[in-house]
C-alpha cells in the first residue's frame, strides 16, 4: 500500500455527469492540499467516469465499486483510504474552499469528538442559491435530537477513519448516515456540526434522497425505533435548554439556527408528550416558543419556512393540553398531530 496521508475524501458516484467535474474540482481547491480523493464508481451508465477520469491530479484515485448502493461504494472507499480522517463528498454537491483545513483543526482540538459536520447553502441544479442551513453546534442536542432528525448533512462529513472501522462501516441500508449516526452515539461516541457553511448542498430531481424518499424514510424509521428504545432505556436524560443566540451567532446564522431549534424542539415536545411525560414536554414546547421568538425577528430564507405556522399551533395546543386531561384526551382520540418521528 502507498504511504499514508492525513486525509482520505471519499466520493461514490453514480449518473452524475451533469455535476462531478465541479464536485471533484471543488476537492482539489481546498486550501488544505495533503488528502487523496477517491472517487468510488457506483455503476454509472453516463459519462460520469469518463469525466471524472478526464481531471489530472495525482491525488485521484479511481475505485469499481461493488454496485449494491451508496452506502456498499462508501464501504468499498473506506477500505481504500489510507487517511486517519474520512472525509464525505457527494458528486453533486461543492465544497467550500476552507472546509478540509477547518475541519481537521477542529477534530485535532476536539479529540472526544468523532465525527463533525457543518452548516451549508442549498443550491439548486443551476447553482442558485435557495436558502442556509444552520445545523446545530451543540453536542447533546445534536444526540438528542436524533429522535427527531439526522443531525449532520452526510456530505458535510469528516470522521475518525479508525472510528467508522470499529463500528463495522456503513450498514447497506437507504438511511446509512442517519443509521451510522445512531449507532456511533449509542456507543458512547460524539456528534458535532462547525458554525459556518462548508459546503453547497445540490437539491435536484434526481437526487437519490429524493428519488427514493419512501425507501429512506422506511429505512429510518427502523432505525429510529432501535434508538428511542436505547434512549428510554438509559432513564432520566436530560435534554440540553438551549437558544440560538447563545451558540454561534456570526454570519447571519442567528435567524436560521432558531428556526431550526424551534422545530427540533417542538419535535422533541410532541415525543415526550405521546409519552406522557408532560413536565419535560412542557419544557420543551417552551423551548421551542423562545426560539420561535428569535427567529421570527429575522428574515428566513425558504426551506421549512411553509410548515413553521402550523407547527406554532401544534405545540401551542399541545403545551395547553399537558395541564388539561380533557384537551389532551381529545388531541390522541382524533389523532390530531401525532408525533411523527423524522418528519420533515
Amino acid at each position: 500500500m502507498s504511504a499514508a496521508v492525513p486525509l482520505s475524501v471519499v466520493m461514490p458516484v453514480k449518473d452524475a455527469e451533469a455535476f462531478a467535474a465541479e464536485a471533484v474540482r471543488s476537492v482539489f481547491a481546498q486550501t488544505f492540499g495533503d488528502f487523496e480523493l477517491i472517487v468510488v464508481d457506483d455503476g454509472s451508465t453516463d459519462r460520469t467516469m469518463e469525466i471524472v477520469r478526464s481531471i489530472v491530479d495525482s491525488r485521484l484515485r479511481v475505485a469499481a465499486g461493488p454496485r449494491r448502493g451508496v452506502a456498499a461504494a462508501i464501504n468499498g472507499g473506506l477500505r481504500e483510504a489510507r487517511g486517519d480522517l474520512v472525509a464525505r463528498m457527494d458528486a453533486d454537491d461543492v465544497s467550500e474552499p476552507e472546509r478540509f483545513r477547518v475541519q481537521m483543526d477542529f477534530l485535532r482540538a476536539r479529540p472526544e469528538v468523532q465525527v463533525v459536520g457543518s452548516d451549508f447553502v442549498e443550491i439548486d441544479s443551476e447553482g442558485k442559491v435557495l436558502g442556509r442551513f444552520a445545523a446545530v453546534d451543540h453536542a447533546e442536542l445534536a444526540a438528542a435530537s436524533l429522535l427527531v432528525e439526522n443531525p449532520l448533512l452526510h456530505s458535510s462529513v469528516m470522521a475518525r477513519a479508525g472510528t467508522l472501522r470499529d463500528l463495522g462501516g456503513y450498514r447497506e441500508t437507504a438511511s446509512e448516515d442517519y443509521e451510522l449516526w445512531c449507532r456511533l452515539t449509542r456507543a458512547g461516541g460524539f456528534l458535532a456540526n462547525i458554525p459556518s457553511p462548508l459546503i453547497r448542498w445540490r437539491w435536484h430531481e434526481r437526487a437519490v434522497t429524493k428519488a427514493n424518499a419512501g425507501g429512506v424514510r422506511r429505512s429510518a424509521l427502523e432505525t429510529y425505533e432501535a434508538f428511542s428504545g436505547w434512549f428510554n432505556a438509559r432513564g432520566n436524560v436530560e435534554i440540553p435548554a438551549v437558544c440560538a443566540n447563545e451558540l454561534s451567532g456570526e454570519g447571519g446564522r442567528t435567524g436560521p439556527l432558531a428556526r431550526r431549534m424551534a422545530w427540533i424542539y417542538a419535535r422533541l415536545g410532541g415525543y415526550f408528550f405521546e409519552r406522557n411525560e408532560r413536565e419535560i414536554a412542557c419544557k420543551m414546547f417552551e423551548l421551542s416558543r423562545q426560539n420561535g421568538k428569535i427567529a421570527s425577528g429575522f428574515s428566513l430564507d425558504l426551506p421549512l419556512k411553509s410548515s413553521y405556522p402550523r407547527r406554532r399551533l401544534e405545540v401551542a395546543l399541545k403545551k395547553k393540553a399537558c395541564s388539561c386531561p380533557v384537551m389532551r384526551g381529545a388531541l390522541k382520540a382524533l389523532r390530531l398531530w401525532p408525533y411523527r418521528p423524522l418528519e420533515r
